[in-house]
């Protein structure tokens, strides 16, 4: 796979960005690639991906109170130099998660700042199912872990890490994103990834 961020994709006027929902954001940089800037993450040739075929997936997201589900496509490359395959998603998409980023950060935020009375009350509030807001605070704990160090992490309160995301602008955020992306090489809140974190 690859991540897009704002740097390779300069569609955006940074005024507009934090008014867009993740599925705006996501439809913006799939109708904006350029693929020229693209490198194959896997044999580091530049300017050899081609595109190759898409695939659809639901992409749930929360914009303006309202929990939406829609289709989207994404779309897939293949580099011509080494014949492996890439997905490109954009950053509004979490790997291998059906829920957007906002999405997930929402959930989050509402859960530290005891928004609802109740976890039972804030997964009917997003349409989630509990498994899946437990897999979303299990996977939040351990990058949170993995990014600040258990020193740190345990200094810093959730709330303020996840206010990071919450509150920023979207382009701070993708910089963080993409930070942790360049470090870890798995994206923020990507869940079934090994990480040696308990």
């Amino acid at each position: 796979m690859i991540r897009l961020f704002s740097k390779l994709c300069k569609c955006f006027q940074q005024n507009k960005l934090n008014t867009l929902s993740d599925l705006d954001i996501f439809n913006t940089y799939i109708q904006n690639i350029n693929v020229s800037n693209l490198t194959c993450n896997k044999c580091g040739a530049k300017h050899s991906l081609t595109y190759l075929s898409k695939y659809k997936r639901h992409l749930v997201v929360f914009h303006n109170g309202k929990v939406s589900d829609s289709i989207v496509e994404v779309p897939r490359y293949i580099c011509k130099s080494c014949g492996r395959t890439h997905a490109i998603l954009p950053p509004s998409i979490i790997p291998y998660r059906s829920y957007s980023f906002s999405f997930v950060v929402s959930v989050l935020h509402d859960y530290i700042v005891k928004k609802f009375n109740s976890v039972e009350i804030l997964c009917q509030n997003y349409s989630l199912p509990y498994s899946t807001f437990k897999r979303f605070l299990a996977t939040f704990y351990s990058h949170k872990i993995l990014w600040l160090g258990l020193l740190d992490s345990y200094l810093e309160s959730n709330l303020k890490f996840i206010s990071k995301f919450k509150f920023f602008s979207y382009v701070e955020t993708e910089y963080y994103i993409s930070e942790f992306f360049n470090m870890f090489q798995i994206s923020f809140l990507q869940q079934n990834v090994k990480l040696g974190v308990p």
